[in-house]
């Protein structure tokens, strides 16, 4: 399950704000706009239609609603599975670890990946195939530290330490400021009582199900046919240095009587 199964399209300043040349908005923006195409997102919430464990989704909506939110939602589309919408031999590999791209030179000849039993296993790609690498805000960095890409002295670290990582030679290393703008977000929950009787199902009951949501899961119906939010918001602020932040908000409905918003 990917970020809670939640499908956001970012703003195009994600992208202009701080990314390099070659990757504005504009340069990405037709790949995404594929993106789409092939998989809109959907907004039936289940296979069998049902929207199970929305009672949050109503109080908070009359909520948000009296105070200038209006709804939008993502239509006509479908929820496939990746390996239905893109590639036929796409192969998803479990509880593996991406060490780092095999570089001659400039150009990628591989992927070196460790198993669970810490087995290390290099995939070699295709003449002009490609790597994509998405491990995260944390994750990404590491693999290109691994890679030989990135500041001198993060490199130096890696040369020096006990992973085991093979960089390439010194005079192969490419220096680029990997990492140096790294963010977090700011995260906070706060918890809500409802003023009147609101059902919800338990935590448990998508971290540890039963047979009857298995059942359903296997039909793509059910609670954990769908994400763990029952609403998000998004909303900004002008702040009095004259910068615009923006906040988003997931909710849901972790118990009985009980609205839960991460803001």
């Amino acid at each position: 399950m990917v970020n809670a199964m939640m499908f956001v399209k970012p703003q195009s300043r994600d992208f202009d704000d701080k990314w390099p040349a070659g990757w504005k908005w504009s340069d990405v923006s037709p790949s995404a706009d594929s993106l789409y195409e092939r998989n809109p997102g959907q907004n039936y919430g289940s296979e069998d239609g049902t929207r199970y464990n929305d009672e949050a989704y109503g109080v908070l909506s009359k909520f948000l609603g009296a105070n200038g939110f209006r709804e939008t939602d993502l239509i006509d589309g479908d929820n496939n599975a990746r390996q239905n919408v893109y590639l036929d031999n796409f192969k998803l590999m479990l509880n593996t670890k991406v060490v780092r791209a095999v570089r001659n030179g400039t150009n990628i000849s591989g992927v070196e990946t460790e198993t669970e039993a810490g087995q290390r296993v290099i995939y070699n790609i295709n003449a002009g195939g490609k790597v994509v690498l998405s491990a995260g805000a944390m994750s990404t960095p590491r693999i290109l530290f691994n890679s030989g890409i990135g500041p001198a002295e993060q490199l130096q670290i890696v040369a020096s330490g006990s992973s085991g990582v093979t960089l390439p030679a010194e005079s192969e290393w490419i220096d680029l400021p990997v990492g140096a703008e790294i963010k977090d977000h700011v995260i906070f929950s706060l918890k809500f009582k409802t003023s009147e009787p609101m059902s919800s199902v338990a935590t448990t009951d998508i971290t540890a199900p039963n047979q009857t949501v298995i059942d359903q899961f296997a039909k793509a119906t059910g609670i954990l046919a769908q994400s763990g939010q029952r609403l998000n918001f998004w909303t900004s602020i002008n702040t009095t240095s004259g910068s615009e932040m923006f906040i988003q908000g997931t909710c849901n409905g972790p118990a009985n009587n009980t609205i839960q918003m991460k803001i």
